[in-house]
Parts: structure tokens; C-alpha cells; sequence
């Protein structure tokens, strides 16, 4: 998406509960917190397929919960006795701007006596055409700011917590999968899953 061999998700920030102890996850539920039904079912499929290639049970928001609404804190914790969870993942858009691409022009050859005329030079520089070299802007791309928590369901307790930022440009699917992908080795690296 932005180059062959480059990732549109970096963590820029990672937090942990250094006296956690609870060892490597077996059963995950995943939140979307969305009131876009189907963003928030995006996200939690594409967890629950990551997690899956690991080993982990998960299971998705959208199946225990109304998909029009973020569940209330009591609801999330009864659920989480009821199905035996010892980890719930809650994922939330932070905020979201626009950035732009930019394409350098081409440069081009001057004439010689570019610079001997004061009419000559002030008329291209001033004139109404755009500067060969000047950079072209590209189209506009999305910059999206997400919060993943991960708390230990046994606790109620926030044991990890990533901030990121994934560049949205083509396929959302495409983005959401670079997302989880990289939240998901970051859990790894952190021994938090197997």
C-alpha cells in the first residue's frame, strides 16, 4: 500500500502492566468500539482470523452484543464469566486527518540566457505556469489513530495498551488486516499470546 515491502500500521506507542503475571491468552473477546456496525464487524473478524492462526478461541463482539452500540462496562464483564474469556481486546479510532502525497516534478533544461534578461527571468517566475520542478500533489490518504487495550478477564484490569497509526489508501480491508497483523506480532514479541 505504500511501498512493496512497507506496512501502512506503526505501534508509536506501547504501555504494560510490568506486574502482570497472567501468562499467554487461551480465549479472547474482541470489541470494536464503532457505532458502525459493519467497521466494527471488520475489525473483530479480522482479529478473530489472526488469532485463530495462532491458537487462540476468540470470540467477536458482534456475537454476544447489539451491533448498533458499544456495550456498557457490566455487560462486557458478565459476558466474560458467562463464555469462560480470560482476555478481552477493545479497539477504538482515536481520530483521523487527511495527508497528502506529493510527486516531485520533472526538472528541465533552461535556456542559456535564462538569467542575462531581467524580462526573461522575472516573466517565468512570475508567470502562471506551474514550475517544472515544483512537487505535485497526489491524491489525499487517510491517517487513522487507533487505541488497542488489552485487559485480562479474570481482573477487569488493563494489562497492555498500543497506540497506532494506519494509513488507509485502497482495499479498508487490506488496511485492517496490516493493522491487526502488527497488533498481533506486537502481542507475540510482548509474550502476552503464544
Amino acid at each position: 500500500m505504500l511501498a512493496s515491502c512497507a506496512t501502512p500500521t506503526k505501534v508509536t506507542q506501547v504501555w504494560r502492566d510490568e506486574n502482570y503475571r497472567g501468562g499467554n491468552l487461551k480465549k479472547i473477546l474482541v470489541i470494536g468500539a464503532s457505532e458502525r456496525p459493519a467497521m466494527k464487524r471488520l475489525f473483530e473478524e479480522e482479529f478473530l482470523r489472526g488469532l485463530k492462526e495462532r491458537g487462540i478461541s476468540a470470540v467477536p463482539g458482534y456475537a454476544l452484543f447489539p451491533e448498533d452500540r458499544t456495550p456498557k462496562r457490566e455487560e462486557i464483564a458478565a459476558k466474560v464469566k458467562e463464555q469462560g474469556i480470560d482476555g478481552l481486546f477493545i479497539v477504538k479510532l482515536k481520530y483521523r486527518e487527511g495527508i497528502g502525497e506529493y510527486k516531485p516534478g520533472k526538472r528541465t533544461e533552461l535556456p542559456e540566457d535564462y538569467y542575462e534578461d531581467i524580462q526573461k527571468y522575472t516573466g517565468r517566475s512570475f508567470g502562471y505556469e506551474p514550475s517544472p520542478d515544483m512537487p505535485q500533489r497526489g491524491p489525499l490518504k487517510e491517517l487513522v489513530h487507533l487505541e488497542t487495550n488489552l485487559y485480562d478477564g479474570r481482573t477487569e484490569k488493563l494489562v497492555w495498551s498500543a497506540a497506532s497509526e494506519t494509513v488507509l489508501e485502497g482495499s479498508l480491508d487490506k488496511s485492517v488486516a496490516s493493522y491487526v497483523k502488527v497488533m498481533i506480532e506486537t502481542l507475540v514479541k510482548e509474550k502476552l499470546i503464544p
